[in-house]
């Protein structure tokens, strides 16, 4: 206490230490009571409410014992009650508060308590408390009128609170401008656009809502349609960009240039709004954000945003689906194309965008060389819009798929059916006609291949087509034998004079069509001359051929010398059939009498093609050279080796009787005795066999044993009259019926031939082609018995085919140890290179099944080094390689394995190792290469021949799409997987990886 103080109180108390005892008691009361008011209000200025309600009770209570009416530190001391109650959460307050306003109605502080309450209530979030409090104190509070129109206003009482915030807003005051923003607010979500401008426009440069009331004013100009407007108050605020949000507003004017295709503006407008938004829009405004960048042929930015509305199953979606398609059409990228527009057909509203989807989805498959599925889409496609604008192009476009799968018969039963024919269908028609035709004339079918020819020149549209039908036709009568008819086409064609690139080749092939023609007629003196013409080109696609043929006419014509000279130039070129010439050169010489010429010419063809087809012709020949020289040792040499070395052939009858010819020639009888008796006994149903008899009576009589001859004859009619003849009948019967293709009865015939003359020498043959008769009818296990019968019997023409056919049956029914014997045994008895690499293909394919790598191993390298005697050996070879490289881990060896089948052509054996190239791939993680080996090396070269591998890669694909954060792909890729392939094991994959997918977004 301050000596000023102490002075005042100490005076205080001299001037009333006179009153009485009671008087002062009571003063120290009043002193005691003043204290704790004092210390009420401090505490409260501290909003320690606990310890200021205690001291205000403690005042009030100690003027309890006034007589007078309260005074104004009492009425305010009970007004700082209901203050620490509302503070202290005391559910009295109110009550408290009520009563104070009913005992003072006038005072001052009576409205403050309902303000004060009604606040309280306000800022607790209870307004339904705090409306009717606030209600009462409303009339002279702008304050509480505020807090009012807020609780309605959050309370959902927009009109409500709408009068009295515009009570508010039109008096200056704290919270007008918040008055007139929430005016706004509610008079723009009441749809009143020109009042809610009107509301704003006063706080427009507020610093408290300058931020958010231009958004609101522009978008209530969207809202009117004032675009011009909204424009030119816009413009200001999205050039400088400060204080104010703009996102909303720069979306805004985005969608009024983007009505006003003003794509350019659009574009940068929603670039803005997506740089302020994180680079997100709403589904609507990355749908024309993506089409305003499309319209500018920004098309990998238009695929970026249509991707993020792509899969949504409304409208929005359908569309963003639909351009999103044409978007990856437009950069090239067919198979994203595809998925894209699949999903813009199949899901979404829009019928005219399902169909224009739909047609675009088939066009694209066409445009990939899926024509199966084009033509499947294409069907439907025409089924669900028969009046669709793009009717007609969709039926051209079948023709089209039917043109890409070579189902030529199919496009022509179609456009037969056409009441008329586009241009366009009557090219397909013509193209298609032609190409039947090339198939009849390849399958020998030449009167169908010439009525093909002449369907497609009913539409000569494209002269070069029609030229070529023009060859083709005259081809066909050639190869049928109606020469007649196929000299004035070739003639026809040597006389066409209109320009063509392809008619300087056509017209030399028609000549020597025409040649042939004349061959084939036996007109040598017509054909000569035009194989000589022929010839004069030495790069000519048949030159070799054609000079093989002149030298055949000059031989025809007996100018021996020219003829052999002409096959000297045969064998120079090179050419497969150089002992064909060898052999027609010794026959010109042997006319001549050149027996030297003849020997060496025979001689030269055994020696360098000792497996030629003509090899037993020429070691015939050469011995007839040295029978005709009268060098008999030399002739029987010859035909030894023949029958030494050539032991299938069919020449062997002849050679044991020219042999014996020799030998008696000698006088050396026994020898020759030794020839006839086997052409007796084992060849008895030969021409040859009468000549023996004949032969075998001179040698009996030349040896002196002519009374020997009655037991051969005895013999040989006991051998040949009745019982060769009913068994060549029983043979020949049987084997009429297997080339009637009555399968049933041949077989029956064959097998009831085998048990009648099981020592027939015919035996093995009808054997095998029981088996055979019987692998027509579907019967394989009757026909592996018949086969292995076959094979079982020995040594004979038809062992290695039985071997090889047993071998095959038992691999397909999985019996690989009875598949490698048999394969082992047509390596040992095939008579050809042929047979030797069907079985090492049988046995690696066999090691392999059997988890004999190394095995498998040896023997794919055998193959790959033998070459293409079988067709597509190669390929074959190498595809086992990459298969054993890749189990065993050797990626580096499976890769070029791999490689090498491809180069090896397109078949089935390339579309596996394009296949396990993208697996080899996707296991290295290198996503973006195995999605382009599938899509360009898979797809795109192969075709529905391949159909697995191509489902399987496509299975690869949508994991490939996983790896390259392509879900959307992945997803539309399985789906077309599901619906369109027709593998059950696929079909199951790909539904088990689309749940994956799915339960992974979850």
């Amino acid at each position: 206490m301050t000596y000023t103080l102490l002075k005042r109180v100490c005076l205080l108390w001299a001037g009333v230490s006179t009153l009485a005892p009671a008087a002062a008691q009571q003063t120290l009361a009043y002193t005691e009571a003043d204290a704790h008011y004092q210390s009420g209000l401090g505490y409260t200025r501290q909003h320690n409410y606990a310890a200021a309600r205690q001291e205000f009770e403690q005042y009030l209570s100690r003027l309890q014992a006034r007589p007078e009416a309260p005074g104004e530190q009492a009425v305010e001391a009970e007004y700082q009650l209901i203050v620490c109650d509302l503070y202290l959460g005391d559910p009295n307050a109110e009550a408290r508060g009520i009563r104070f306003v009913n005992t003072y109605p006038q005072h001052p502080r009576a409205g403050q308590v309902f303000a004060r309450l009604g606040g309280y209530y306000f800022n607790a979030g209870d307004y339904a408390r705090a409306i009717p409090l606030l209600e009462k104190a409303a009339e002279g509070s702008p304050e509480a009128r505020f807090q009012l129109a807020m609780s309605q206003y959050l309370s959902g009482d927009a009109d409500a609170a709408l009068g009295h915030f515009r009570e508010v807003s039109r008096r200056e005051s704290r919270w007008q401008d918040a008055a007139f923003y929430y005016s706004g607010v509610i008079l723009f979500g009441q749809q009143q656009y020109e009042q809610a401008i009107a509301a704003f426009e006063p706080i427009a440069r507020s610093e408290q809502f300058a931020h958010e009331v231009p958004g609101y004013i522009a978008a209530a100009y969207y809202r009117l349609g004032k675009e011009d407007q909204l424009l030119a108050y816009a413009r200001p605020f999205l050039q400088k960009g400060k204080n104010v949000r703009i996102d909303d507003m720069a979306l805004l004017v985005a969608e009024v240039y983007f009505r006003r295709e003003d794509f350019a503006q659009a574009r940068d407008l929603y670039g803005l709004y997506a740089s302020l938004r994180g680079g997100r829009l709403p589904p609507a405004g990355a749908y024309r954000y993506g089409y305003s960048l499309y319209r500018l042929n920004d098309f990998e930015g238009a695929i970026a945003n249509f991707k993020q509305v792509a899969d949504r199953r409304d409208s929005t979606g359908q569309y963003a689906s639909y351009y999103l398609g044409i978007s990856y059409l437009n950069t090239g990228n067919l198979p994203y194309a595809l998925a894209a527009l699949e999903q813009a057909a199949r899901v979404g509203p829009n019928a005219a965008v399902r169909e224009e989807a739909a047609f675009n989805h088939a066009k694209v498959q066409l445009e990939l060389k899926d024509s199966g599925r084009a033509l499947t889409e294409l069907d439907a496609f025409l089924n669900n819009y028969p009046r669709s604008r793009f009717a007609q192009e969709a039926r051209e476009l079948r023709g089209e798929a039917f043109l890409l799968s070579n189902n030529y018969v199919a496009i022509l039963e179609y456009l037969d059916k056409e009441p008329s024919l586009s241009e366009r269908q009557r090219s397909q028609y013509q193209q298609a006609a032609f190409q039947l035709g090339r198939v009849a004339f390849n399958a020998e079918r030449y009167p169908v291949a010439v009525a093909q020819f002449d369907k497609s020149l009913r539409f000569p549209l494209d002269g070069e087509l029609a030229l070529l039908a023009r060859f083709w036709k005259a081809e066909a009568y050639s190869a049928g034998g109606r020469y007649a008819e196929a000299v004035p086409l070739y003639t026809q064609l040597l006389s066409e004079s209109r320009p063509a690139p392809l008619l300087p080749d056509y017209q030399a092939r028609s000549r020597y069509g025409l040649g042939y023609a004349y061959y084939n007629t036996a007109d040598y003196l017509r054909a000569g001359p035009l194989f000589a013409a022929y010839t004069q080109n030495r790069q000519a696609a048949h030159y070799e051929d054609a000079l093989l043929r002149l030298a055949d006419t000059q031989l025809a014509a007996k100018r021996y010398q020219e003829a052999a000279r002409t096959y000297d130039l045969v064998g120079s070129t090179g050419r497969s059939d150089q002992d064909l010439a060898l052999y027609n050169k010794g026959l010109a010489l042997l006319y001549t009498e050149d027996y030297p010429g003849a020997r060496s010419s025979f001689q030269q063809l055994v020696s360098r093609y000792p497996a030629s087809a003509y090899a037993d012709d020429a070691l015939l020949q050469g011995g007839k050279v040295e029978l005709a020289a009268q060098q008999y040792r030399a002739a029987i040499s010859a035909f030894g080796r023949l029958i030494a070395e050539q032991k299938n052939s069919p020449l062997l009858a002849e050679a044991y009787l020219q042999r014996a010819i020799a030998n008696a020639n000698l006088r050396q009888w026994e020898a020759a005795l030794s020839d006839y008796r086997t052409l007796l006994t084992d060849y008895a149903t030969a021409p040859q066999a009468e000549a023996a008899l004949i032969g075998a009576q001179d040698a009996l009589t030349g040896a002196g044993r002519p009374q020997d001859f009655g037991a051969l004859l005895a013999d040989y009619e006991r051998r040949n009259p009745g019982n060769q003849s009913l068994e060549r009948l029983s043979f020949e019967a049987a084997k009429n019926l297997f080339e009637a293709e009555k399968y049933a009865e041949a077989a029956a015939g064959f097998q009831a031939f085998v048990q009648k003359y099981p020592a027939s020498s015919l035996g093995a043959e009808a054997g095998y082609t029981a088996g055979e008769a019987l692998l027509r009818l579907n019967r394989p296990r009757e026909a592996l018995q018949a086969f292995r019968q076959v094979a079982r019997g020995g040594p004979s023409g038809q062992l290695a085919r039985a071997a090889g056919q047993a071998a095959r049956l038992e691999a397909e029914a999985r019996n690989y140890p009875q598949a490698v014997r048999y394969y082992r045994l047509l390596e040992a008895a095939g008579s050809g290179r042929r047979e030797q690499v069907t079985a090492w293909l049988g046995l690696m394919e066999a090691y392999f099944a059997l988890n004999k790598p190394d095995s498998a191993a040896y023997f794919a390298s055998e193959v790959t080094r033998s070459g293409n005697v079988v067709a597509g050996a190669v390929s074959r070879g190498y595809l086992m390689s990459g298969r054993i490289a890749q189990q065993q881990g050797r990626t580096g060896a499976a890769r070029e394995a791999y490689e090498n089948t491809v180069r090896q052509g397109r078949d089935v054996n390339g579309a596996e190792a394009t296949y396990h190239l993208a697996e080899l791939l996707y296991g290295e993680k290198k996503c973006p290469e195995a999605r382009d080996k599938v899509l360009q090396d898979l797809k795109e070269n192969y075709s529905e021949k391949e159909q697995k591998w191509i489902d399987r890669g496509f299975l690869l694909l949508s994991d490939v799409y996983v790896c390259l954060n392509e879900s959307f792909q992945a997803k539309a890729l399985l789906n077309s997987i599901i619906e369109g392939a027709e593998d059950a094991d696929v079909v199951a994959e790909a539904r088990q990886k689309l749940r994956a997918l799915d339960d992974k977004k979850e």
